[in-house]
This record gives C-alpha cells, structure tokens and sequence, in this order.
C-alpha cells in the first residue's frame, strides 16, 4: 500500500510548461486558459472581462487595420486607426466616440495604404508621425535654391563692396572643395547671409517622407504631409543629401529632444527641438544642434527594423542583431555611437517592447516562436538575452504579429497567426535580482479576429473583428475593480452596461446589446439593484439577434450583458518531492485526495479524470451554511478550503480548475495526500 505522505503546493502562479513533468516547478501547469496568475494572491483567478468600448460600425470588416493609442493626458485618449486603404479614423478610447477627421487628399491617401505590420507611428505631444515602411524617400526636383549666381570669390573679404539684393558668391576658402560655401546678399539687412547653391534641388518629396496626424484646439484631427524645411547653407558636395534619400524608413522615433528615423543600417536624427528640420545650420561648421546620422556597421549587411528607448540609450533591432545607441546627457552629432549589443535573430513583424528594465523581441527557432528578454546583466557587465518562452517552447503557435506590454502590471500580450483569436499573456515579478515569477498562458475570445493591440497603463485595449463587426474592446491587465453593490467584478465576455425597456402590455423588459447575442448572453443584476436582487442572473429570451427579453419590469437599474467564458487550469502532473523540491521519479505515488485554498469566490469545479474512467466534479458554490454570505437574496462570496477525490495514480490522473460561471475564483494555494512506494526498495 505504502506510507501515506502530504505534500503542500504552495504557489499555482508559474503558468504553463512545456518542459517534462518532472523537470517543471509545482507552481507550473499543464494548460492555462482565461486566468490571471497573480503573486500576490499566490496562484490564479478567473481574467478580467473583454469589455465592450464601442461597435465601430463605420468600419468595413474585411479590411486589415493598423492601431496606434494616443496617451495626451489623463482627460484626452484616442485610438487611431488606419485601413488597409488608407482611411483614418480617431475614437475616443474612453467612449469609443468617433472624431472628426479632417478631410485629405489622394496622395495622403495613397501613403497611408498599407498593411497593418507596414505602418510605424510615434506620438509627440499633439502631433502622431506615421511612417510607411516601404516607401522609398525621395527629393523633390521641383523645390530648388533661390538667388542668383554671381560667381567665386577666395575669401568673404574680396566680395564686393556695393552688392545687389539676392546676389549669391561661392567663397571658396582653401583648396578643397568640401571648405567651400555659399553667401547671399539681404538688403535689407544690409548683411550677407550664408545660404545653398541657386538652382540645386534641397527639399524632400514630402509625399515620399512620413506624415502626420495632428490633434487641433477644437478637438478634431488633420492629416497631412509634413511641411519639411529644406536645406539652406551649401552645395550637394558640402551638404550632400541625407542617407536615407532613396531608402524606405523602417521606424519613427523620439529620443533626447530629437525625432528621430532609421533606415537600412543608419539612424537618423532631427535638430534638437527642431523636428522638421534634417538640415544643418552651417555648411562648414558642425554645432550640438545639428541633425545626427550614425550606422550601426558590423561586417555583414544589417538592416535595421525598430527603434525603442530603454533605459539611457536607444535599442536598436535588426533581423540578425540588437544594438545600443548611447551619447552623453545632451545627443550631439559628434557625441553618439552605436554599439553592437547581442546577436540573435529578431522578427520585424512587431516591435520589441520594454517593461521596466528589461526588453521583449520577437524571433522563430526552428519554426516556433521564441520571446527575447533583454537586459544588462551586472554579473558579467554586458547586455544579454535569455529566452523566456524555453520552458513553454511550442505554445505560441505561429508568428507574433502583435506585441505591447505594461510595466503598471508587468505583462506582456502578443497574437500570434496561428491563433487569431487569443491573446498569449507572459506575466513576470522580480524580487530584487530574483525573478519570482515567469508565467505563460492564454486569454481565448471565441469567433474573433484581434486586428490591433495598445496598452495605457494596465489597460489593454484591442481592435477586433466579431460577428463581422470591428469592435473597440478593453480589458484590463490586473484585477478588475469590483462593482461596489456586488463585491466582485462580474466575468462576461462582449460586457456592456445597460437599461432596459419595460413593455407593461406583455409584463417584458428588452434589452439591446451592440453585438449579435448568438443566444449566448446572459443578463445579470448590477450592484445598483436592491439589496436581494442584486447579481441576481435573469432568466432570457432572445426574439432578434440583438434583443434579450425577460419577463417582468427590469428597467429601473442598469444590467451587465455579455457571454460567459469558461476558465480552466490543468494542473502538471504530480510528484512525490523531496526536501530540495525535485520530483522523485523511482517510486510511485497513488493519489488520496486533493484540497485547495480558495478567497474570495462564488463557484468552479474541480474535475478529476483518471485513465480510462468517468471525470468526477467536485463544486465549489459557496453556499456554506452559517456563512454570513450565505443570505436569501444575495450572491455568496467565500474563503475557505475544498477537498476533492482523486483515488487514481499521479501519473494517468488528470487534475482541473474550471468555472464557467460569471462568478468570481481565486484559488491560493493546494495540498494533497497520497501513498507512495519507494519501488527501489522493494523486493
């Protein structure tokens, strides 16, 4: 029979492992799906509810949609969104209200075309830079030097003493050329004033170069091109074209007072505090304020994709590198440099996110998705990058093709093309130097497309396409505030908020939802409703795709709407462990039982499924008698403990977490009891 042993699982928040069973941490898990891992209740909880912003009617669903949040201040944030056909649309993010876009013309348009992963935005106080990642920048033939020529002179001293308006000389200065400028006469001024050769093409093709999208005072928007000043002082042998003339801008950028682009393997960066202008002042003089351009060179081609600030320096992410670009407290152009950082390869589908002081990038290892973690390491003072998908290897199916991230609530979110309809969520905790928590799983949202994904603090915000509708949708990334009459947060997928209308001649109250209900939705009483029907659950008809009914007049409070999403865990397979925690793998261990800690929740299931037998599901509804939750009328919310047989070997019984209810679970921690054979010491 052998000694019957307990053994306690204190922590469930590690999320799922693809590593051998025997090899995982107890706090790892076989399957994870719709919960939140949480240090600070010690295990896992039902995720916060996919709410509802607003059904963007306006928006035609078969396209594909680039997403860009603007944070302008606590009071004013929008969600800008970008059709595959170059149509902009601006929503309050708060609302899902749409603004005003001011109208533009076909050659905006035509620049704005583009796929999704083919648009790079960055936000500066009122104005948003979008970038077009494969258009080639080009000069504009028609925007050329004024003045008229007048011809050499050796120095400033032999120009002539009694000049014309606009007369322009070329001082030659010494033997090179590269020493040569320009000079014209103001007379107004009386002066004469350093300027660029008559007639030479200095200005951008503005149609070729990133655009803008500016918040005006009266609240609505105005897409344009940029007006981009053009190069004053020198010739094109002095002041020669920028190098990314000729080449497509791969990521738009702010850093150190600077807007700042790449391409190909040069970063490039504006005056300081003069964002349209990628002049210098001065043909022959190199000041602080002048633009920068630097290249990341190594000994093979290295094409950069994305820019991100981090830290002190700006990071740099190429298809086969990483690099630093670091200056001193003031970015000049003499003062800069960029240093290779790690060698790995990156995808360039997204952009690599930071969260405190580490960074996420995206790469493919042998057909699967791997997740970079990138940091300084103090122990060997140099930049690495550890693989934190290893112990998960496998479970983001596909390439990520969308990736934002929270340091508020220290969470990554990422999709991936091979499933669509799930956020992949990697959630991590440091203690000091110790990292206490790196735990995977996964959000599903059933019939969905997420187009876009932002991220405000610890809210996360998604554009998806439902029931052939885009959708505006919010979730937060921690614990839901809980609705205050309940005590808990109500767990409904699709949620709305809403008032229904009460019929006195059929004793019916209708209530509309934005989205078709597919005979799914339930309808709950807010925390508004009196005391004893409160979190009551309706019993619902459903006469068109978007009404629900239910007898009776339920029009005095408002009433949560939305779909019930089941949330589950599968526990790892269990072992017998020893003092130093690892599995002990020669004996065998027959499961008693199993009993969790549980706070603060209404209902789930435990299932236990032994091989080739019957699941058995043990309920935890918290209707506890003697509780005082446990009153007529309300919704009882519990702390407690719950057993559950298993009687079954530990390696062919399968363990579950599953409530498929609105209703709240947490659960903390486990124990449980069994009898194990030490078979090496038999016989």
């Amino acid at each position: 029979m052998g000694t019957l042993v307990d053994q306690p699982i204190k922590t469930l928040f590690n999320g799922v492992s693809r590593q051998p069973a025997n090899v995982r941490l107890p706090s790892q898990h076989e399957n994870a799906d719709n919960v939140l891992f949480s240090v600070v209740t010690g295990g896992f909880e039902g995720r916060p509810s996919l709410q509802l912003v607003k059904a963007l009617d306006g928006l035609d669903a078969s396209l594909s949609f680039a997403f860009h949040l603007i944070d302008r201040d606590e009071t004013e944030q929008y969600a800008v969104i970008i059709s595959e056909a170059g149509d902009v649309h601006v929503y309050d993010i708060a609302t899902g209200a749409a603004k005003t876009v001011n109208s533009y013309d076909a050659d905006v348009r035509s620049y704005l075309s583009a796929l999704p992963e083919d648009l790079a935005f960055v936000t500066v106080a009122d104005y948003t830079f979008v970038v077009n990642r494969r258009t080639f920048v080009a000069m504009n033939p028609s925007v050329k030097a004024p003045g008229s020529f007048m011809g050499s002179v050796q120095t400033f001293a032999d120009l002539p003493t009694s000049p014309s308006n606009g007369q322009v000389y070329r001082i030659l200065n010494g033997a090179s050329n590269l020493d040569d400028y320009y000079v014209q006469y103001d007379g107004t001024q009386k002066a004469w004033i350093e300027c660029a050769k008559p007639g030479e093409v200095v200005g951008f093709d503005a149609k070729t170069m990133p655009h803008q999208i500016v918040r005006n005072a009266d609240g609505t928007f105005t897409v344009s091109r940029v007006t981009w000043k053009t190069r004053q002082v020198g010739d094109t042998e002095a002041v020669p074209d920028p190098n990314f003339v000729g080449r497509a801008f791969k990521d738009v950028f702010f850093f150190k007072n600077r807007l700042g682009f790449i391409a190909d393997e040069n970063v490039f960066f504006s005056q300081a505090g003069d964002y349209f202008n990628l002049w210098p002042d001065q043909a022959n003089v190199v000041s602080d304020s002048d633009p920068a351009d630097v290249a990341a060179s190594t000994t093979k081609v290295t094409i950069l994709q994305w820019a991100i600030p981090f830290r002190k320096a700006l990071f740099l992410s190429a298809d086969r590198a990483q690099f630093e670009l670091s200056s001193g407290d003031i970015l000049t152009p003499t003062a800069v440099a960029v240093d290779l950082a790690t060698a790995y390869d990156a995808t360039n589908l997204t952009r690599p996110v930071t969260l405190g002081d580490e960074l996420y990038f995206a790469s493919e290892k042998q057909g699967m998705t791997v997740i970079y973690e990138y940091f300084y390491d103090d122990n060997t003072l140099s930049n690495t990058a550890i693989d934190v998908t290893k112990h998960a290897e496998g479970y983001i199916p596909g390439k990520v093709y969308l990736m934002v991230g929270s340091p508020v609530a220290n969470t990554l979110a990422l999709v991936a093309d091979g499933d669509s309809a799930s956020i992949y969520t990697y959630r991590v905790f440091w203690n000091g130097d110790e990292k206490v928590q790196s735990s995977w799983g996964r959000w599903t949202f059933d019939d969905t497309y997420i187009d876009g994904l932002g991220i405000l603090n610890d809210t996360l915000y998604a554009l998806v396409s439902h029931s052939d509708t885009m959708c505006l949708c919010k979730i937060p990334l921690e614990r839901e505030v809980a609705d205050a009459g309940l005590g808990f947060d109500v767990k409904l997928d699709w949620r709305e908020m809403v008032t229904g209308v009460y019929d006195a001649a059929t004793n019916t109250t209708t209530f509309t939802s934005s989205l078709p209900h597919d005979n799914e939705y339930r309808a709950i009483l807010s925390g508004e409703w009196p005391v004893g029907q409160r979190g009551r659950t309706l019993q619902v008809t459903y006469p068109t795709p978007t009404t629900i009914s239910v007898k009776g007049d339920f029009s005095g409070h408002p009433v949560y709407i939305g779909k019930n999403f089941i949330q589950r865990v599968e526990l790892s397979r269990i072992f017998m462990r020893d003092e130093t925690n690892a599995a002990m793998i020669t004996g065998r261990l027959q499961l008693k039982d199993i009993r969790f800690s549980f706070t603060r929740s209404g209902y789930f299931e435990v299932h236990v499924t032994p091989s080739q037998r019957d699941t058995r599901i043990t309920k935890m509804t918290a209707r506890q008698i003697g509780t005082v939750s446990n009153s007529v009328g309300m919704v009882p919310i519990l702390d407690g403990s719950i057993s559950a047989q298993i009687k079954s070997r530990g390696d062919t019984v399968k363990i579950e977490i599953i409530n498929p209810t609105h209703l709240p679970f947490i659960i903390n921690s486990a124990v449980w009891r069994g009898f194990y054979n030490e078979l090496s010491k038999q016989g």
